[in-house]
């Protein structure tokens, strides 16, 4: 054993030119010492002055920066030395000697590396030299490390300046599309994505929605809480950056096969309030040069902060501005009920004498006609009063679903025949159904009004009931001009009117509402020069 310390001596570079003799006399007093990877040899502040030689793997030699972080300044393998300095100044370690792999040490005790530096003074001569060009080294390391935090230091800036402008620009709105629309192009240009879609999170409906712009077209995307990667980040709160997405157990591909888009790296990220609470997803896709890293997720998450504020901001302005008019429109509504309740009475009225005075039955019906007609203005109006309370009420009860519609029918029937409207009715459920008539009768009416306005030239309204799977599905379809896809992404916001003189912008909103109410979902297709087509399903509980 100490034949082979003898020859490792010999090949160390400290020991050049030294005497045989001398290096067997030291030979026996080297000690083997292993490490296992991650192990601290020596620490910083420690006192022992033994000089250590790296036997086999590697040792990294760290200091300490002001801010605290520790960095590398040196890294030892196989013949290399370290622990010199202590030996020279006496003063206490001034870096950390750790092992970056599974090594093995050998440790010459002070006292016995002092007695040879006395008799051999090539041996100091040798660790001058060795530590002159390991300071060339570090000095070298030192500059390029200094040059490099600076570099980083100017990014920094550079990045802190883009988001205070940012910040500025997403806070500098209160119109919620104009906000996500700043947002998103942030975001773009922050991580040099090629695409991107940025949902709200619909908390009470455990779904996300966003706009999506297809060509010229701008079409609204609802995903339920869970599915595809936006909706696990929604459901979970991690941000998810991956390099393929084909590999992602979470990725859903419908978005691409609607657009054609091919979806390869993303970066998905909550975007959270200032209670933590998630109210959107950002999803940024196709990094134009590579992939994601944590720099992009970085500053998108310092973007979503000052974003947050700016959604939450234009949010809380739509609702107090919708409010205020609702207040009006309620306000109207109130008054237009206590004007009409006089005249509506007073026909009436005279309609009961002319009922009781007559012995024609198409007599009677018509005249059971227009007291219906007359209730149900005033109970129109009565719900565009409810609805701007928000305290619109349901009296369920069972009705027969052909009946129902053929009441409708009769309504319609003699405006729909003056506007060259055919009208087709396909009931195929004729079973009985729990829903509040008066109201489930407004949402026929504002559905089959719109059709017929938008076939001016005449047309055909085809009305259809069916059940599946314990759901009553009732379709409406028209004929007419149909309408554009921005137009259909905001048909059922409140007060939003698309071709009309007329109409306080709340029919559909209305309708959502009551169908809603019901438990059921409303959805509607339509495309431009063919028409429209309206789902409505009702759970049977």
């Amino acid at each position: 054993m100490t034949e082979e310390k003898f020859a490792f001596l010999k090949n160390n570079k400290i020991f050049k030119y030294v005497h045989d003799e001398d290096m067997h006399r030291i030979a026996p007093y080297l000690t083997k010492h292993a490490y296992k990877e991650g192990e601290y040899i020596f620490r910083q502040g420690s006192t022992d002055q033994n000089l250590y030689l790296v036997h086999n793997g590697k040792v990294g030699i760290y200091i300490y920066a002001p801010d605290g972080n520790r960095i590398l300044i040196m890294e030892g393998e196989g013949g290399d030395f370290f622990g010199e300095l202590e030996l020279l100044d006496g003063l206490p370690r001034s870096a950390d000697a750790v092992a970056h792999t599974d090594t093995e040490v050998l440790m010459i005790p002070f006292d016995c590396l002092k007695s040879i530096v006395k008799t051999e003074n090539i041996t100091m001569s040798n660790i001058i030299e060795q530590v002159s060009q390991r300071l060339r080294r570090t000095n070298q390391f030192v500059a390029q490390h200094f040059e490099s935090n600076l570099q980083q230091m100017q990014i920094q800036h550079s990045r802190l300046s883009w988001l205070v402008e940012a910040a500025k620009s997403v806070n500098s709105s209160l119109d919620l599309e104009t906000v996500l629309r700043m947002i998103l192009d942030m975001a773009l240009q922050a991580t040099s994505a090629d695409r991107g879609t940025l949902y709200i999170a619909d908390h009470a409906k455990k779904e996300l929605w966003s706009k999506l712009l297809f060509g010229e077209d701008v079409n609204e995307i609802r995903l339920a809480f869970g599915k595809g990667i936006a909706g696990y980040v929604a459901e979970t709160g991690e941000t998810i950056n991956t390099e393929d997405t084909s590999k992602n157990p979470h990725f859903n591909p419908e978005v691409d096969n609607l657009t054609g888009y091919k979806t390869k790296n993303m970066l998905c990220m909550p975007m959270r309030n200032k209670k933590g609470e998630i109210i959107g997803v950002l999803q940024l896709l196709n990094k134009l040069d590579g992939s994601f890293n944590n720099e992009d997720e970085i500053i998108i998450e310092a973007l979503s902060l000052h974003a947050s504020i700016a959604l939450d901001n234009a949010r809380l302005h739509s609702a107090i501005v919708e409010n205020e008019r609702l207040t009006v429109v309620g306000r109207m509504a109130n008054t237009i009920i206590h004007d009409l309740k006089s005249p509506i009475n007073t026909i009436k009225g005279y309609t009961q004498i002319l009922k009781s005075q007559s012995g024609n039955e198409e007599a009677v019906e018509i005249a059971n006609n227009v007291i219906s007609q007359a209730d149900r203005l005033i109970k129109m109006v009565q719900e565009i009063l409810d609805y701007s309370k928000g305290d619109i009420t349901l009296e369920m009860r069972k009705v027969n679903v052909k009946e129902l519609v053929m009441t409708m029918f009769r309504f319609l029937s003699l405006d729909f025949k003056e506007r060259n409207i055919v009208i087709d009715m396909d009931i195929v459920y004729d079973g009985e159904w729990d829903m509040d008539v008066d109201k489930m009768s407004r949402v026929f009416f504002n559905i089959a009004s719109n059709a017929a306005d938008a076939m001016k030239k005449g047309g055909q309204f085809t009305i259809r009931a069916t059940e599946k799977e314990n759901k009553l599905k009732m379709e409406f379809s028209d004929t007419g001009v149909g309408m554009r896809k921005d137009v259909l992404s905001r048909l059922f916001e409140p007060f939003f009117t698309y071709g009309k003189k007329y109409g306080t912008g709340l029919g559909m909103a209305i309708v959502k509402k009551i169908i809603e109410d019901h438990g059921g979902t409303i959805s509607v297709d339509s495309q431009e020069g063919k028409g429209t087509h309206f789902t409505i399903l009702l759970p049977r509980d």
